[in-house]
């Protein structure tokens, strides 16, 4: 039986070889690989160098340099962009605007022990100069911190905030917000109200409304500042219950329905008693909510109580009394004594 020989025809002159090809794709192949690569280490290193971090700790001669490095890079990497595409996300703690755009980031120090040492003493300057307490630091420092890190530059530098701005946004909106907070947790919970009135040395007459409830949350009894209404000069019991009905009851009627108990002062206009009980008959607003309400439980307010103790004991103390008391106190808080008493 006869074997019939298959020849493989011989390629052209100039022609090459399917392995010939092979090679050649593979070698093409490992080029193109290494290209990328290399493109993907610049553009790397183009990235860590337009970081903050890597431009803080740059010193201030070295910056023009690094400008010119970051614009080479950018160049090359246009006329190479058809080689790689790469996808990433940036935040604003990655990476700072472009120093084409922002010139002004060129005034910024890199870091040092130094530096970290005149940002502490001009903060604590800042707090002298403006009458801040010690504790106020830490808050200082966080805002500063949050601001450079959510607001650009330039929207910080061209902001204005006045004092009248930021009286009308802490009115109208801060303390709005936080008071309708408020009033819909007391449209769920049963609280009691403490009121009082007072004055300020302009004439101007206030009444205070403050609210206490279980917050079931924290698991403990909040107080919490409700409203601060302002009076006229009709300040009888039936205009304070206008206010309270038009200010705290009336946006929800659960609020007025949770009211168990009340704490005021022994104004008339607060409370008229009848044989130390509320009098059904009284003309003031506790009288009133008592009318309205049943059940409502009312409690004189212990600080006035304590107040008028105070004010008649002092009227039966002789002047004897009171220099023995004011020179006991001398006594006590003199500069050594007071020391060895701590």
């Amino acid at each position: 039986m006869s074997h019939k020989v298959v020849k493989t025809p011989k390629p052209k002159v100039g022609e090459k070889t399917p392995l010939e090809i092979a090679k050649i794709k593979s070698l093409l192949k490992e080029e193109t690989n290494k290209k990328k690569l290399a493109l993907l280490n610049k553009y790397w290193i183009r990235k860590h160098l337009e970081t903050k971090t890597h431009y803080g700790f740059t010193k201030i001669e070295d910056r023009p340099r690094l400008q010119e490095v970051l614009s080479t890079f950018s160049s090359s990497t246009e006329k190479d962009s058809s080689y790689i595409s790469v996808r990433t996300t940036t935040t604003a703690d990655d990476t700072r605007p472009s120093t084409e755009n922002d010139q002004s980031l060129l005034a910024i120090p890199p870091l040092s022990q130094d530096m970290e040492a005149k940002l502490y003493i001009e903060t604590c300057s800042f707090l002298v100069h403006h009458h801040l307490s010690y504790g106020s630091a830490p808050f200082l420092l966080e805002c500063m911190k949050y601001t450079s890190t959510h607001y650009s530059p330039e929207l910080l530098e061209r902001s204005h905030l006045s004092s009248t701005t930021t009286k009308r946004i802490i009115k109208d909106v801060i303390c709005t917000s936080i008071r309708n907070n408020l009033l819909d947790e007391l449209a769920e919970v049963p609280y009691s109200l403490l009121m009082d009135s007072s004055s300020d040395i302009f004439g101007g007459k206030y009444l205070a409304v403050f609210a206490r409830f279980i917050d079931f949350n924290e698991l403990s009894v909040s107080t919490r500042l409700l409203k601060v209404i302002e009076l006229t000069t009709d300040q009888t019991g039936e205009t304070l219950l206008q206010l309270l009905n038009k200010e705290i009851f009336l946006p929800n009627m659960n609020i007025r329905g949770n009211l168990i108990g009340i704490s005021t002062d022994n104004g008339s206009n607060m409370v008229s008693s009848l044989d130390r009980q509320v009098d059904p008959n009284g003309a003031g607003v506790v009288n009133r909510l008592t009318k309205e309400t049943k059940g409502l439980i009312f409690d004189r307010d212990i600080c006035h109580c304590f107040n008028l103790v105070a004010h008649k004991a002092v009227e039966g103390l002789s002047i004897y009394i009171e220099h023995f008391i004011r020179k006991i106190c001398s006594y006590m808080n003199s500069g050594n004594r007071n020391s060895k008493l701590k």
